[in-house]
């Protein structure tokens, strides 16, 4: 009798092992998150830290691929007080964040990304450039939410989690309507109001004028 309550008791231990582990790994999801939810995610473990000797490149000759990725260096070196210059190069070397239309898979389509992130390095391919630039908003979101940050912040760790992610979008038409006719906005709202747009990958304003 003894011995098959103490084996229920090994039973009982290993379920509850079992369900910790599981909700841990549930919690350790919901801490790496991308809006809209992407096609493919998978959250491995460490993490892409970005210092002053961290690196941008931009696929050579591309120059949307540079506009792209300049854009990443000015926000991490306003938030971040890094001095981070975007540099040209066909592969991504250590420490460095690669944004490259080379060898990418045609399945991603026109506005398709795929994102590798590792200790080592961070790679954004895409066929054309609006999926780098929907890539870079994915970055963003990985990013501490100091990066929307207009000043410095101080005592952020400026990581990425590594993860590796395919996306491309359910719907070719995604749009977001204003109305102005009846409810008047100043330009900087709707220059606001077209960047929150792009953070969540949508490509199409509706804009009711009369």
């Amino acid at each position: 009798m003894e011995r098959k309550i103490n084996y229920y008791l090994f039973i009982v231990f290993m379920l509850l092992i079992s369900c910790a582990g599981n909700q841990e790994s549930v919690v350790h999801q919901k801490e790496v998150s991308i809006i809209p939810e992407p096609l493919h995610m998978e959250v491995g473990g460490g993490e892409f830290k970005i210092t002053d000797a961290t690196k941008i490149i931009a696929e050579k000759g591309n120059a949307e691929a540079v506009r792209i990725a300049m854009l990443l260096a000015d926000r991490l070196n306003i938030s971040g007080g890094f001095s981070i210059n975007v540099e040209e190069g066909m592969q991504s070397p250590s420490n460095a964040i690669f944004f490259t239309t080379n060898e990418t898979d045609r399945s991603l389509g026109e506005e398709g990304y795929s994102l590798s992130v590792n200790k080592d390095a961070v790679v954004v391919k895409a066929l054309k450039p609006a999926g780098l630039f929907y890539g870079l908003q994915s970055l963003y979101q990985l990013l501490p939410p100091e990066i929307e940050s207009p000043v410095k912040v101080d005592n952020v760790n400026w990581a990425l989690p590594s993860i590796e992610v395919t996306d491309t979008p359910r719907y070719s038409w995604r749009g977001l309507h204003l109305d102005v006719s009846r409810h008047f906005m100043p330009v900087e709202f709707i220059k606001k109001y077209i960047d929150n747009m792009a953070m969540h990958k949508l490509n199409t304003f509706h804009w009711h004028l009369t």
